[in-house]
């Protein structure tokens, strides 16, 4: 299965490069009260990698069902 998860995670990971090269133009993106122009490559990378730290920091806290950690946070009706 972790083998499955490397292919998936190359494969996903060559898109973005390919996306990210083949958008290079100036994009101006407004947040709040900041202005700022930014090349659609560095734009689509902060927010894959916003997008991935988020994952991971999230990621460690969720528990899935049928897992130990779902099981044992869920006290059985007796």
């Amino acid at each position: 299965m972790s083998r499955l998860k490397l292919i998936m995670v190359l494969a996903l990971t060559a898109v973005l490069v390919v996306f990210v090269v083949q958008n290079a133009a100036a994009y101006e993106v407004r947040f709040l009260i900041w202005n700022l122009s930014i090349s659609g490559a560095a734009l689509v990378f902060v927010s894959a990698a916003a997008g991935f730290l988020a994952g991971v920091l999230v990621g460690g806290r969720v528990s899935h069902p049928g897992t130990k950690h779902d099981a044992a946070a869920k006290p059985h009706d007796t």
